[in-house]
């Protein structure tokens, strides 16, 4: 299952794709600015293993591009906005392999030269089991460090939405490790 929100009006649409271990909410500015200026319609959707989203077995950027084409389907003035990991997978569904016709494509920050040992980095932590914390504010703040999302960046709780949950053992991230396991796809073989 995935976890979208949506908003707006209009015939364009804006798909906003957050990077490798954020949620949505980090789009919670510019959903704003979509509405006040009457641009179109927008979805944020967490993608698969983040947030409110189900957790996989395997990740892909194919398969995140699989899922979030079925949110959009059909939008017939269709811009994909992406962050990191949300850039691949918003070239991805530029290529039409899922069915979705874009209109143009916003990449921000997609790594795209990945080292040996970044790979093996990834490779560790995405085998890595969960790790709980004892309250909401540690896991908070791991997430924060983990997502990038320091509050001069991400100044207010609207933006960490989703970003930890409680468990039984506790807190953790609500983002699988094994989502590591994207890095180093190859960027050259989304852009022509």
């Amino acid at each position: 299952m995935t976890w979208c929100e949506s908003g707006g009006t209009g015939s364009r649409a804006f798909l906003l794709l957050h990077g490798l271990g954020a949620t949505a909410a980090v789009w919670s500015g510019v959903r704003r600015v979509i509405e006040q200026r009457a641009l179109g319609r927008w979805f944020a959707p967490d993608l698969g293993g983040h947030g409110g989203s189900a957790w996989q077995r395997h990740y892909t950027v194919g398969g995140h591009a699989a899922e979030v084409a079925e949110l959009v389907c059909g939008s017939p003035e269709l811009f994909a906005i992406g962050h990191s990991l949300g850039a691949y997978i918003a070239l991805a569904l530029a290529s039409r392999w899922f069915g979705v016709e874009v209109a143009g494509v916003l990449g921000i920050g997609p790594k795209i030269t990945w080292s040996e040992a970044d790979l093996q980095g990834s490779r560790d932590i995405a085998s890595r089991p969960v790790r709980w914390y004892a309250t909401a504010e540690e896991a908070s703040a791991r997430y924060r460090r983990a997502s990038g999302l320091e509050p001069s960046v991400a100044p207010t709780e609207e933006w960490l939405a989703r970003g930890v949950v409680q468990g039984e053992e506790g807190w953790r991230l609500s983002q699988d490790p094994r989502t590591f396991g994207v890095a180093g796809a190859p960027f050259d073989s989304l852009v022509t």
